[in-house]
């Protein structure tokens, strides 16, 4: 019985597995590998090792500016928003209307 269930388990999850390695795991590794290779998309990638990464941290300025504006936000604005949403004024509470209930009788209009 317990293996039925176990089995039962996985096949309740394998849509959400088999998306994940489709739309997540597979393009991370995908980036993952292609980021060692020189690739154009008409030949096939030629694998170049760190030549990459020792490119971008040596002579790409661009970099270095890049990792600066984003050090900046995550340590400083992402703070600061989740800081005023928490402290600062909040909208007044709305009041709740029924639903209108369609299996009861609707009151005849005045006349």
């Amino acid at each position: 019985m317990a293996q039925r269930e176990e089995l039962a388990g996985y096949l309740w999850i394998s849509p959400w597995l088999l998306g994940f390695v489709i739309w997540t795991l597979g393009p991370m590794l995908a980036s993952l590998v292609l980021s060692f290779a020189d690739y154009a998309i008409i030949a096939p990638p030629e694998f170049l090792g760190l030549t990459n990464y020792r490119k971008i941290l040596t002579d790409d300025p661009a970099f270095w500016d890049a990792l600066r504006v984003t050090l900046t936000y995550a340590l400083f604005s992402v703070p600061a928003g989740r800081f005023v949403d928490r402290v600062g004024p909040r909208a007044p509470p709305q009041r709740s209307v029924p639903a209108p209930d369609p299996l009861q009788p609707r009151p005849d209009p005045p006349q």
